[in-house]
């Protein structure tokens, strides 16, 4: 009785006194008392058109919203329809997917299917895609993500996968990154771009044994036929062992294995010279795997070099059997590689100077004397 009483105010309002506003406010009281009356709601939404006031009409429905329990049947269709009103009638995106936020809680409340909550995540994400709102769009993407998971891991591993990229690239939210790369990798432990990522993310934030982990996880799932990409991994992985955990041997296993498959590989050779350069060790670590490249490669002078880099440290620290063993082997590239027979007399004068008595040194200097034409050299 007491709804026939609304709808007869309401008809006499509109329609014999001509006061739509008035109508508008008979019917919201009405549409508030029973918010499941479509007849009800279908004409407030005609008042509203022909009022040319949408704004009252959204101020009625989220009057409803914030009067119904979360569990209410209704709450769902009223925050759709404002979110629709706010996206394709007032032109405000942000507005609208929060109230399509609000609706996707009352539906996962209600535990509507998951089909029809998809869809309002759907609208959500379309809206952030448009407004540029990434750091909402990454958490739309998770929460898609988290909905669909239990039936569809593919599609849940994309969505992470995506909102990982973001937070990566473009938020640069790094710690964000690394708990949503942990997420797809515990669907597809085997991700090599996801275990590319986290090693990324885990390195902007200074997590060291992190990434060490994830280098070596991605190179054990790398195809075989993915050999650059193995190689600059495994560079990497010996840069972070040696520079970040001071795990200095276990680098250079990894050098060594990269200049085993490629032994021309430019990064690993340049940070070897480098690293034997500055540390002065008196170990010359590495340099027998920089040499063993500069010969498989033919680069006989650069091989050459790395031993005689090698000379002075020797000398220092008084190993003469070390250090004649490291001239002859100079001299051995010298003559028979280089094409440098007075280089290699030259070296092994030196050498006879540590070891004078040695009969074999002494027959091949008067060898490579005669071949030289420096007799007098001999003689001195």
């Amino acid at each position: 009785e007491r709804k026939r009483l609304w709808v007869r105010i309401i008809d006499i309002e509109e329609r014999m006194l001509d006061r739509p506003e008035q109508a508008m406010l008979t019917l919201s009281r009405a549409l508030g008392e029973d918010p499941a009356d479509d007849k009800l709601r279908d004409r407030a939404e005609r008042l509203s058109v022909r009022l040319h006031d949408l704004e009252s009409l959204l101020g009625l429905y989220e009057d409803i919203i914030e009067s119904l329990a979360m569990d209410h049947p209704q709450r769902v269709g009223f925050a759709v329809r404002c979110g629709e009103l706010y996206e394709g009638g007032v032109g405000q995106p942000l507005r609208a997917a929060e109230f399509y936020d609000l609706a996707f809680q009352a539906a996962a409340a209600q535990q509507h299917p998951e089909g029809e909550r998809l869809k309002l995540l759907e609208r959500i994400e379309r809206l952030y895609r448009v407004s540029g709102e990434l750091q909402r769009l990454a958490q739309t993407l998770k929460r898609k993500a988290e909905l669909v998971r239990p039936a569809d891991a593919n599609a849940a591993r994309h969505f992470l996968s995506e909102a990982a990229a973001l937070e990566l690239n473009q938020l640069k939210d790094f710690a964000s990154a690394i708990g949503t790369l942990t997420k797809v990798l515990e669907l597809a432990p085997q991700d090599t771009a996801a275990l590319r990522s986290l090693a990324e993310a885990c390195e902007r934030e200074g997590r060291w044994p992190d990434v060490a982990e994830a280098l070596e996880r991605e190179l054990a799932a790398l195809s075989p036929n993915d050999r650059v990409r193995a190689l600059q991994a495994r560079f990497q992985l010996g840069v972070v062992l040696d520079q970040h955990l001071g795990l200095g041997e276990e680098a250079l296993i990894q050098f060594q294995a990269v200049l085993q498959d490629a032994p021309e590989h430019k990064e690993t050779r340049e940070y070897l010279e480098n690293r034997i350069e500055q540390r002065h060790t008196g170990k010359f670590d590495g340099a027998i795997y920089l040499m063993q490249s500069y010969e498989r490669t033919g680069d006989f002078e650069k091989a050459a070099e790395i031993l005689q880099g090698q000379v002075p440290e020797t000398e220092r620290q008084g190993d003469k059997k070390a250090l004649f063993t490291l001239l002859v082997r100079i001299a051995d590239l010298q003559e028979q590689k280089l094409a440098a027979p007075d280089l290699a007399f030259m070296t092994l004068c030196r050498a006879l100077r540590v070891e004078p008595n040695d009969p074999q040194l002494r027959e091949r200097l008067n060898r490579l004397g005669a071949q030289s034409d420096v007799v007098d050299d001999l003689c001195e």
